[in-house]
Protein backbone atom coordinates (compact mmCIF):
# COMPACT_ATOMS: atom_id res chain seq x y z
CA UNK A 1 0.00 0.00 0.00
CA UNK A 2 3.04 2.27 0.29
CA UNK A 3 2.78 3.64 -3.27
CA UNK A 4 -0.92 4.44 -2.84
CA UNK A 5 -0.34 6.04 0.56
CA UNK A 6 2.45 8.19 -0.89
CA UNK A 7 0.24 9.22 -3.81
CA UNK A 8 -2.61 10.18 -1.47
CA UNK A 9 -0.20 12.13 0.74
CA UNK A 10 1.34 13.89 -2.27
CA UNK A 11 -2.17 14.86 -3.43
CA UNK A 12 -2.97 16.30 0.02
CA UNK A 13 -5.74 13.79 0.69
CA UNK A 14 -4.04 12.34 3.77
CA UNK A 15 -1.46 13.75 6.15
CA UNK A 16 -0.83 10.87 8.52
CA UNK A 17 -0.51 10.92 12.28
CA UNK A 18 1.50 13.46 14.32
CA UNK A 19 4.34 10.92 14.71
CA UNK A 20 4.78 10.80 10.91
CA UNK A 21 3.15 7.39 10.40
CA UNK A 22 0.09 6.51 8.35
CA UNK A 23 -1.11 3.35 10.09
CA UNK A 24 -2.34 1.43 7.02
CA UNK A 25 -3.25 -1.55 9.21
CA UNK A 26 -5.52 0.54 11.45
CA UNK A 27 -9.26 0.77 10.88
CA UNK A 28 -10.24 4.15 9.51
CA UNK A 29 -12.37 6.40 11.73
CA UNK A 30 -15.44 8.30 10.61
CA UNK A 31 -13.54 11.57 11.03
CA UNK A 32 -10.65 10.33 8.90
CA UNK A 33 -13.00 9.14 6.15
CA UNK A 34 -14.94 12.41 6.11
CA UNK A 35 -11.71 14.41 5.98
CA UNK A 36 -10.43 12.40 3.02
CA UNK A 37 -13.73 12.86 1.15
CA UNK A 38 -13.69 16.62 1.80
CA UNK A 39 -10.11 16.89 0.55
CA UNK A 40 -10.89 14.75 -2.50
CA UNK A 41 -13.86 17.03 -3.32
CA UNK A 42 -11.68 20.12 -2.71
CA UNK A 43 -13.92 21.32 0.14
CA UNK A 44 -12.39 23.71 2.64
CA UNK A 45 -14.59 24.16 5.72
CA UNK A 46 -13.64 26.99 8.06
CA UNK A 47 -15.29 27.16 11.51
CA UNK A 48 -14.96 30.95 11.51
CA UNK A 49 -17.43 31.03 8.61
CA UNK A 50 -20.09 28.52 9.67
CA UNK A 51 -23.71 29.52 10.32
CA UNK A 52 -25.46 29.49 13.68
CA UNK A 53 -28.41 27.43 12.44
CA UNK A 54 -26.24 24.49 11.37
CA UNK A 55 -26.82 20.97 12.66
CA UNK A 56 -24.32 19.90 15.32
CA UNK A 57 -24.00 16.32 16.58
CA UNK A 58 -23.49 15.66 20.30
CA UNK A 59 -20.24 13.83 19.55
CA UNK A 60 -18.83 16.78 17.58
CA UNK A 61 -19.05 19.64 20.08
CA UNK A 62 -15.32 20.15 20.61
CA UNK A 63 -14.60 23.04 18.23
CA UNK A 64 -10.86 22.56 18.84
CA UNK A 65 -10.81 18.93 17.65
CA UNK A 66 -8.83 18.39 14.44
CA UNK A 67 -11.90 16.89 12.75
CA UNK A 68 -14.53 19.42 13.90
CA UNK A 69 -14.73 21.46 10.68
CA UNK A 70 -14.67 18.43 8.39
CA UNK A 71 -17.48 16.76 10.35
CA UNK A 72 -19.57 19.94 10.14
CA UNK A 73 -18.94 20.09 6.40
CA UNK A 74 -20.23 16.53 6.02
CA UNK A 75 -23.19 17.07 8.35
CA UNK A 76 -24.69 20.21 6.83
CA UNK A 77 -25.94 20.73 3.30
CA UNK A 78 -25.16 24.34 2.59
CA UNK A 79 -24.48 27.00 0.03
CA UNK A 80 -21.16 28.79 0.22
CA UNK A 81 -18.77 31.17 -1.45
CA UNK A 82 -15.14 30.20 -1.85
CA UNK A 83 -12.65 32.81 -0.63
CA UNK A 84 -8.86 32.97 -0.36
CA UNK A 85 -6.81 34.20 2.57
CA UNK A 86 -3.70 36.38 2.25
CA UNK A 87 -1.56 33.28 1.62
CA UNK A 88 -3.84 32.06 -1.19
CA UNK A 89 -5.44 29.23 0.84
CA UNK A 90 -9.07 28.62 -0.07
CA UNK A 91 -11.84 28.44 2.50
CA UNK A 92 -15.63 28.31 2.45
CA UNK A 93 -17.87 31.08 3.72
CA UNK A 94 -21.22 29.45 4.34
CA UNK A 95 -24.14 31.55 3.10
CA UNK A 96 -27.18 29.33 3.69
CA UNK A 97 -28.06 26.05 5.41
CA UNK A 98 -30.19 23.91 3.09
CA UNK A 99 -33.15 21.85 4.32
CA UNK A 100 -32.47 18.32 5.53
CA UNK A 101 -33.32 15.88 2.77
CA UNK A 102 -35.48 12.82 3.27
CA UNK A 103 -33.02 10.36 1.75
CA UNK A 104 -35.35 7.39 2.29
CA UNK A 105 -38.09 9.07 0.25
CA UNK A 106 -35.62 10.07 -2.49
CA UNK A 107 -34.30 6.52 -2.69
CA UNK A 108 -37.84 5.09 -2.86
CA UNK A 109 -38.80 7.53 -5.61
CA UNK A 110 -35.74 6.52 -7.63
CA UNK A 111 -36.28 2.82 -6.95
CA UNK A 112 -39.95 3.00 -7.97
CA UNK A 113 -39.08 4.84 -11.17
CA UNK A 114 -36.30 2.39 -12.09
CA UNK A 115 -37.71 -0.97 -11.02
CA UNK A 116 -38.80 -3.82 -13.24
CA UNK A 117 -42.03 -5.78 -13.07
CA UNK A 118 -40.11 -9.07 -13.37
CA UNK A 119 -37.34 -9.86 -10.88
CA UNK A 120 -34.01 -10.19 -12.64
CA UNK A 121 -34.96 -7.95 -15.56
CA UNK A 122 -32.64 -5.09 -16.35
CA UNK A 123 -34.44 -1.76 -16.01
CA UNK A 124 -33.59 0.62 -18.78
Amino acid sequence: AQDYINQAADAGIIEGYPDGTFGPQKQITRAEAVTMVNRTLDRHPDPDHFLEDMLVWPDNLDTEAWYYADMQEATNSHEYQMKKDAQGNEYEVWTKILPIRDWEALEKEWSDANSSENPGDVAG
